[in-house]
C-alpha cells in the first residue's frame, strides 16, 4: 500500500487510462486482495531461529535449515501432499544461491524487528478499496478466526476461507483461488 501511495503521489494531476502525455495506462487501484495476511510475528519457527543464529558449523547449519524449510512447508498444507517433490525443490532452489543465508537471517530479523501491529496500523490505508480476505480453513498461522475480527472494521470487506487448505491455497487448491480472483475481479468496479 506504500508504494501505491507514492506511485500515486508521483502522478498526482494525471488521469487514470493515461499518463498525462498519451502514452502508457495509469491503473486505477479499486479493490485489494489479501491471501492468508499475517497478523502475527511468528514467522519461522524456534528451530529456525535457533538453527539461523547457532555456531554450528556452516556446511551443517545449511543443511538444517534446508531441512527445516521443507517441515515447514509440509506443516503449512492441510494435506502434505500437495507439494510434489519437484514443486519442493523449486521452493528450495533460493537456498542454493550464494548468502542465501545471511539474507534469510536478515529477513527474519527485520520482521521481528517490525512494530506488533503494523498490520492494524495500516489498516485505515484500505478503507478506500474493496478488500477480499482469503485464507484457509486449516491455516496454522493465519486463522479464519484470528482475521475476522482485525479486518471487521473495513467497509467493503469480503471473506472468504478455502475448505481443506491450510497456508498455501496457491498450492492446495490453485483452480479455486484462481476462479475466487477472477470473480472478485470482474466483480471490482472498474472492470467491465
Amino acid at each position: 500500500l506504500h508504494r501505491m501511495r507514492e506511485e500515486a503521489s508521483r502522478r498526482k494531476g494525471k488521469t487514470a487510462g493515461t499518463d498525462g502525455e498519451g502514452g502508457s495506462v495509469i491503473p486505477r487501484i479499486t479493490s485489494v486482495a489479501l491471501l492468508h495476511p499475517n497478523t502475527g510475528k511468528d514467522v519461522v519457527s524456534k528451530l529456525m531461529e535457533h538453527l539461523l543464529s547457532s555456531n554450528i558449523k556452516t556446511q551443517a547449519r545449511k543443511h538444517l535449515v534446508r531441512m527445516e524449510v521443507e517441515v515447514a512447508l509440509r506443516r503449512q498444507c492441510y494435506r502434505s501432499s500437495a507439494i510434489s517433490p519437484g514443486r519442493m525443490e523449486l521452493y528450495k532452489k533460493p537456498l542454493h544461491i550464494k548468502n542465501w543465508e545471511k539474507a534469510l537471517r536478515y529477513n527474519v530479523q527485520s520482521m521481528k524487528e517490525e512494530e506488533e501491529d503494523i498490520l492494524e496500523e495500516h489498516l485505515h490505508s484500505l478503507s478506500s478499496y474493496r478488500v477480499l480476505l482469503a485464507t484457509g480453513a486449516h491455516d496454522s498461522i493465519v486463522r479464519p478466526d484470528t482475521i475476522k475480527p482485525i479486518f471487521s472494521g473495513l467497509p467493503s470487506t469480503e471473506l472468504y476461507i478455502f475448505d481443506d487448505c491450510g497456508h498455501l491455497c496457491h498450492e492446495e487448491c490453485p483452480e479455486d483461488l484462481v476462479n475466487l480472483l477472477v470473480t472478485f475481479i470482474s466483480n471490482s468496479p472498474s472492470s467491465g
